[in-house]
């Protein structure tokens, strides 16, 4: 959350993409309500899977979303 508050602050623009969903997100609720009240945009359950240097020297994350499912019982 600091993070995407800050580069928010910097004038950049900001999302939070996380692998695991709301409820098991790592963050104190007040930090994550500040957040997205400051315009940081939450997004679960996404991981990134290539990170690539592009041409004009900015990386390039491409990003696979990913669901939910019921655990295998053995």
């Amino acid at each position: 959350m600091d993070v995407a508050r800050s580069a928010l602050r910097f004038g950049f623009q900001s999302n939070g993409r996380l692998s695991k969903d709301q409820a098991e997100m790592p963050a104190i609720r007040d930090e994550i309500v500040e957040a997205e009240e400051e315009g940081v945009r939450l997004e679960f359950l996404i991981q990134p899977v290539k990170v690539s240097l592009l041409k004009n020297k900015r990386l390039g994350v491409k990003f696979q979303r990913m669901r939910l499912s019921d655990l295998i019982k053995a």
